[in-house]
């Protein structure tokens, strides 16, 4: 039995209120989930139909197939997000329920990791902060009850932040078991989403700027490169056998290099409806940049605008395939509006708090604040070499909102803080009482 002693004991612990904080983040989240599925309760919603009828497949037996598309083995959607639905559809059967429950503590997690990076970007308040911005996010809480990659890949993303700053910003002793670890969850990552393996170059940048000497660094992408190994080589021999092409994650249905064209296509927002114009080619695109240079700046302008420019996910999530029609509740337009300017306008916000507070508090002696930055350039650029959609921008709202945490606290601690000190030092003492001599 915990007596007064034991309990007051245990509030003065140091790790008592970090612990509690990280909880009641999880729990916020994990009800802000919940309470998102009970109440929209649709299906796998646009992409997620494809992963949930692979996962399907796989459960079943049949192997890593569409069975929408009855063409046999495919490489065409990266693995690991797909073989987790399938243990989960062989523990509890063809469940959605089931899946969403994973994705809510998924999805919690990620906001009890946001809580950890942005306690070490500034302080714990800062990361208490990015917690609850992460946990109430709209577009993070509508993503919880489809079948697609976004809240797995936020996660990782997360974590991959999070591991760097502890093993590479905020320590002088670096272990090549560290660089290998960080390689399985760079792998698990590009098998989730194929674009995480663009990080790997970039990662060279920020390593340098982390003070890493040459000979170091290069041990340490190394190790890297043998970590991502050992998760991908698998699934590449199995596209050579099953498939019988070299595919290291997925095969595009027009292929890499017709991808790249569309992205770097000045005309790049016609050429991504492939039902309309073709992209240049590589040699209209040389020609064309090379007598109109600023035409990559517009292009990058645009780009960053679709990217960044909004958080309104529902066309994703209410989509109906026509095999599946009938399956999802049908959101009026009223309906969808509403929740679509809750979620454009929290995110708005937060992006605003992130901007404005950054100058009251950017340090380039802050490694960890750095890491964030790192990530948030590292993976705006990654997709400037596409054609993005508004959904591509998930993995970078959790650090936009620590950022907005460390923003928040900043400027608290700049012009609130010291106002409110001067009022309460201003407000008259009550007089201390005195006793009379008795008559």
């Amino acid at each position: 039995m915990l007596n007064r002693q034991h309990v007051v004991a245990l509030r003065r612990h140091p790790l008592f209120a970090p612990i509690l904080w990280g909880v009641v983040i999880f729990a916020l989240a994990i009800l802000a989930r919940s309470l998102w599925i009970a109440y929209a309760g649709h299906g796998p919603g646009h992409d997620g139909f494809s992963y949930w009828g692979i996962a399907q497949s796989v459960a079943s037996g049949k192997g890593y197939s569409n069975p929408f598309a009855e063409s046999g083995p495919t490489a065409f959607f990266p693995p690991l997000w797909p073989l987790i639905l399938a243990a989960l559809i062989k523990l509890f059967d063809p469940d959605l329920l089931a899946a969403q429950s994973f994705l809510i503590v998924v999805g919690s997690v990620s906001a009890v990791l946001a809580y950890l990076v942005g306690a070490r970007v500034l302080d714990r308040r800062a990361g208490v902060v990015a917690g609850i911005l992460v946990a109430l996010f709209p577009s993070q809480v509508y993503f919880t009850s489809v079948m697609m990659t976004e809240t797995l890949f936020v996660m990782q993303s997360v974590l991959f932040v999070l591991l760097i700053i502890l093993w590479f910003a905020e320590s002088e002793s670096h272990k090549l078991w560290h660089a290998v670890v960080l390689g399985l969850l760079l792998g698990a990552m590009a098998l989730t989403r194929a674009e995480a393996l663009f990080l790997v170059p970039l990662l060279l940048v920020l390593f340098k700027l982390l003070g890493l000497p040459w000979f170091l660094l290069g041990q340490v992408i190394v190790a890297i490169v043998v970590g991502m190994t050992v998760l991908i080589i698998p699934w590449t021999v199995r596209n050579y056998i099953q498939v019988d092409e070299l595919v290291l994650i997925r095969k595009p249905g027009h292929g890499e290099e017709h991808v790249l064209r569309v992205g770097l296509s000045p005309n790049y927002e016609e050429a991504s409806n492939i039902s309309t114009e073709e992209p240049l080619t590589w040699r209209e695109i040389g020609e064309r940049y090379s007598t109109q240079p600023w035409l990559l700046a517009t292009l990058a302008s645009d780009k960053l605008k679709d990217l960044y420019g909004s958080d309104d996910q529902f066309r994703w999530i209410v989509t109906a395939l026509p095999f599946e029609a009938g399956t999802l509740p049908v959101f009026d337009e009223d309906e969808e509006s509403r929740w679509a300017a809750l979620a454009n306008g929290y995110y708005y916000v937060v992006g605003v708090l992130a901007v404005v507070g950054l100058p009251f508090w950017f340090s380039r002696r802050n490694k960890p604040l750095l890491v964030v930055l790192w990530f948030v350039a590292a993976w705006s650029l990654i997709h400037l070499a596409f054609a993005p959609t508004v959904r591509m921008h998930f993995p970078v709202i959790p650090m936009i909102a620590i950022i907005s945490g460390g923003s928040a606290i900043a400027l608290w601690d700049r012009f609130a803080a010291p106002s409110l000190a001067e009022r309460r030092s201003a407000a008259p003492s009550a007089p201390l009482p005195t006793s009379e001599p008795a008559d």
